[in-house]
């Protein structure tokens, strides 16, 4: 974490920065979804499997990395909150 208050942090790892605040508004997070592209789509899903998230977070999605229709490998993993994020990898299936 580089600084925070009582609404926001930012945080960094390596060159990469990101923001988290206090702002929930479930219709906005119900309908939102979040794409980080990674070399190794399956060493996150070990990694997520490994953690549990599944039993972990009762009630979030957890779906192994596929090629989809479109071209691109893609797990799918939903937050706590509903945010849906499409991790993705260029490897072919």
């Amino acid at each position: 974490m580089n600084w925070s208050n009582d609404q926001i942090a930012e945080f960094q790892i390596g060159s990469f920065r990101f923001l988290l605040q206090t702002f929930y508004v479930a219709e906005h997070a119900g309908n939102f979804m979040m794409s980080l592209a990674v070399e190794d789509a399956d060493a996150w899903w070990e990694q997520i499997q490994r953690l549990d998230f599944a039993n972990k977070y009762p009630g979030i999605m957890c779906r192994p990395p596929a090629m989809q229709p479109w071209g691109i490998r893609v797990l799918y993993l939903s937050d706590p909150t509903g945010v849906l994020w499409h991790i993705t990898d260029g490897r072919k299936s």
